[in-house]
């Protein structure tokens, strides 16, 4: 069983080049401003790494959502973890 937090956590690490814990470190600030959502929710291993491929399919269109799409998390990540996305 894997959490639906490090699936995401995966997948962003993938797109943007960036270690895991940065990622990690990253997600768990969000988290205590936006609580809620469900992050600690498990999805078994087979479904996740369906997911996985499927998000994978789609990393530029995730990178850009980050970098660019969504202002208030690019503005987040940019002031707190600039090499995120850079």
């Amino acid at each position: 069983m894997i959490t639906r937090a490090e699936i995401f956590v995966q997948i962003l690490s993938e797109v943007s080049g960036k270690p895991r814990h940065m990622v990690a470190c990253q997600l768990a600030e969000f988290r205590k401003t936006h609580p809620g959502n469900s992050w600690d929710r498990k999805i078994p291993c087979n479904e996740a790494q369906r997911l996985l491929a499927d998000l994978r399919k789609d990393a530029p269109a995730i990178m850009s959502w980050v970098a660019g799409s969504s202002p208030c998390i690019a503005k987040k990540t940019t002031k707190d973890l600039p090499d995120l996305i850079a």
